[in-house]
Order: C-alpha cells, then sequence, then structure tokens
C-alpha cells in the first residue's frame, strides 16, 4: 500500500502545496481496465481545502493538455468525499477563531494566507479569504455531491465541486447552509428533487479519510495504479496521466 510523506499533505488549515513524485499504487485486487479509452481519475478532497480549489483546476488543465495528446482518451473524474473536519458543528464556526486558534497568532494566518494566495495565483484562483466569516461543516455539502454522481451527467459533479469551492474561497458564501447549497446546486442544473439531500444529511462525525493511505486532500488516483499528493502542478498531473495511460498499454501488450 503506498504510503504519502506527512510533510507533503494538503491537509485543508495547515496544509502546504508541496507535491511528491508518482507514487505507484499496490493494491490487493487492482481495479480492471474500463472496456472503453477512458482514464479514470479519483480526487480525494474536501470543500474546506484552498489547495483543493488549486488541485481542481490544476487537473482541469492538465486533463485538456492530456486528451489534446491523446485523441483517442478521455478523462474520467470521480471525486472522493473526505470530511477533514467532521466534528465541526453544523452551524459552522467563526472563520478567523478558527484558524487563530489552530495556528497561534493573526501573524501565523496572515503567513498562511499568503502561501496559498501565491499558490493560487499560479493557478489562476484569486483567494478572498478576508470575506469568509464561517468555517463550515461540510457534511451538507458533501451530500449534495452525491446527489450530482447520483443523476446521470457525468459532467455535473465536477461542475458542483468547482462551484462550492469558488463560493466558499472566492465569494466567501457559508457552504454550510442549506439555502446557499441548494442555490448552488440549481445554478448546475441539479433538479429539485436532489437538493433535498443538503436537508436530510446528518453530522456523522469521525473523519472519511483517503483509503490509500495518505490521510491528505487532494489526492490523485490514476486507473488506480499510480496516484499524487497535495496540490500538484499541470505537468506533474499530465506526467502521471501519461505514465498511467502507458502503463496501461505495456500491461495491455504483455497480456496478448
Amino acid at each position: 500500500m503506498a504510503r504519502i510523506p506527512p510533510d507533503e499533505r494538503g491537509v485543508a488549515a495547515t496544509g502546504g502545496s508541496q507535491t511528491g513524485g508518482i507514487v505507484t499504487l499496490i493494491l490487493d485486487t487492482p481495479s480492471p481496465a474500463p472496456a472503453t479509452a477512458t482514464l479514470q481519475v479519483e480526487v480525494h478532497f474536501d470543500f474546506v481545502c484552498p489547495w483543493c480549489l488549486i488541485g481542481k483546476r490544476q487537473l482541469d488543465a492538465a486533463a485538456r493538455r492530456f486528451e489534446a495528446l491523446v485523441p483517442e482518451a478521455r478523462v474520467a473524474v470521480a471525486w472522493r468525499s473526505c470530511e477533514l473536519l467532521p466534528d465541526t458543528p453544523l452551524k459552522g464556526l467563526d472563520y478567523e477563531d478558527f484558524y487563530i486558534r489552530r495556528l497561534g497568532s493573526a501573524e501565523a494566518v496572515a503567513l498562511r494566507r499568503l502561501q496559498v494566495k501565491e499558490a493560487g495565483r499560479a493557478a489562476g484562483v484569486a483567494f478572498e479569504f478576508d470575506r469568509i466569516r464561517r468555517m463550515p461543516n461540510t457534511t451538507r455539502a458533501h451530500a449534495l455531491l452525491a446527489q450530482a454522481a447520483a443523476q446521470g451527467d457525468t459532467a455535473l459533479p465536477s461542475r458542483l465541486v468547482d462551484r462550492v469551492l469558488a463560493a466558499f474561497f472566492l465569494e466567501g458564501e457559508d457552504i454550510g447552509d442549506p439555502a446557499v447549497l441548494e442555490r448552488l446546486g440549481r445554478t448546475c442544473g441539479m433538479p429539485e428533487s436532489a437538493l433535498a439531500a443538503v436537508h436530510e444529511a446528518k453530522h456523522a462525525g469521525g473523519a472519511n479519510r483517503p483509503s490509500y493511505g495518505s490521510g491528505g486532500v487532494p489526492f490523485f488516483v490514476f486507473d488506480r495504479t499510480h496516484a499524487l499528493s497535495g496540490a500538484a502542478s499541470v505537468g506533474a498531473l499530465l506526467e502521471a496521466m501519461l505514465e498511467t495511460w502507458q502503463g496501461r498499454a505495456a500491461r495491455a501488450l504483455k497480456g496478448a
């Protein structure tokens, strides 16, 4: 089982943008290759992790480049919910107080935000931390994502993930508020029947961590054979995609 070193994990409140090299996963039961020319990417993430927004935008760019280089292939993304702070009250916490308690001082918070903003600018993301008032519990947001994934529209989950992340980090919306989530889901094209999930979600507590041993997000898994931890660059994500694709071709030749 592959493990990512702790200093390369992108954790919600204190995570760094450092990214390790491509890791080859050793699974007890490897995932069978899809019948179609699809590269499967699973992304373990949480909505309160700023590195996840950076990683999401980088992944979008890498997928476009991969599909241009390998025109017979398509990238399919599956979003794997990982609540980093599941014990946060459903009504949320004061955002500034949360970070000062976590990092120790207002100065430490300012330095960390500067680090994230610099990484965000490189990815075309302009974080607006000063607009955020609440640190939300993300149970309801992940419940909404589960409903989006059940609608049969393969593009809907990614569209919703991007919209919710942007609403939180760029617009300061309280994404723990059911009314806000309903509105965001509606703007992404979700049916009214699916929006009820934000009211039915229960605060279970207990972290839902990535299953490959990293414990941090974002965590990218490619065809369940390769992985990257942290807000990887477009180049690193593209390299992982190409290496995964080439490895699949090599296995196919070996089995022929």
